[in-house]
């Protein structure tokens, strides 16, 4: 069986790659920091408790593991971008590459972000231009230069995936979704700052099999954006939301400004990552929405 490690595997986008690995057939080496009681590991799977600070127990407790690829997605302290946690977070990375390289492992697949493009409008492909406007941006794109040239000089295979809005089962509380949803559950009107933004939704399931395409395909193509494809304007999201749960009533009165010039208004070109992954996203969000969530492989 191969084996692939897994960093972040208890968050968010982690817990559904797990899933998708499992399913996919492969081990999973899972790190994690604080897995927590509901997180129930696989019969394929091993967990490793630790932190990516502790770069010489994770050689020592891993040594001697058969790994085919690490998929490394783990980013500490979201949604603080300061200087510190920006700082802390490319250390793990700088050690995430030590690893690879100490464990001979072949591939390693890192998440990006959207953000790491400098004022990003309509359909936004690899070659964007690149924004370091803030420190998390500017962290970004600098651990993908230095892990591209770490690879390249180690014999390793590097690809960076770039996640557009990443939804579905197990978002934080505070997101976009989970927000509106507990407004009006409350019977409240949930205050949307970006009502006037459209964004590129994509469900954490696509993401996970983004993923796993990139293991299973290895592509050389080392960029590749990970979005529906489409922009939705935030202002509808509420709409679904509202209208799967019956609180319709509660935003009937709700008008927003979809000619504000600061809106943000970009999607993904996902060509790439059709073409040398061989993978396309299956979940509309409009339709999750409405069925509540309630299909697309949900944990």
């Amino acid at each position: 069986m191969k084996n692939i490690l897994l960093t972040g595997a208890s968050g968010f986008i982690g817990n559904h790659v797990r899933r998708c690995l499992h399913e996919s057939g492969y081990g999973i080496i899972s790190l994690c920091r604080n897995p927590g009681e509901d997180f129930q590991p696989y019969d394929n799977e091993k967990v490793v408790k630790g932190n990516l600070s502790e770069l010489e127990l994770l050689k020592q407790v891993l040594a001697g593991c058969q790994i085919k690829a690490c998929i490394h997605l783990a980013w500490e302290g979201i949604p603080d971008y300061s200087f510190e946690m920006s700082q802390r977070n490319l250390t793990y990375g700088f050690n995430v590459l030590k690893l690879c390289r100490y464990l001979e492992i072949g591939q390693l697949i890192v998440s990006g972000s959207c953000w790491e493009y400098r004022l990003p409008h309509g359909r936004v492909n690899e070659g964007w231009a690149l924004d370091d406007s803030n420190h998390f941006k500017a962290t970004k794109n600098a651990f993908r230069m230095i892990a591209h040239a770490f690879c390249r000089e180690s014999g390793i295979h590097f690809n960076w995936l770039r996640l557009f809005y990443v939804y579905g089962p197990g978002q934080r509380e505070g997101s976009l979704i989970p927000y509106i949803k507990k407004e009006l559950s409350e019977g409240k009107v949930p205050l949307l700052k970006g009502a006037g933004n459209r964004n590129d939704f994509v469900h954490v399931w696509d993401v996970a099999r983004a993923f796993v395409k990139a293991v299973e395909v290895k592509t050389d193509e080392e960029i590749l954006n990970i979005g529906y494809g489409v922009s939705v304007p935030v202002s509808d999201i509420l709409t679904f939301i509202a209208e799967a749960m019956g609180k319709k009533d509660l935003i009937t009165q709700l008008t927003f400004n979809d000619n504000n010039p600061f809106s943000v208004d970009f999607y993904a070109d996902i060509e790439k990552s059709r073409n040398f992954l061989g993978w396309e996203p299956e979940i509309p969000i409009k339709e999750w929405l409405q069925k509540g969530g309630s299909y697309g492989n949900s944990l």
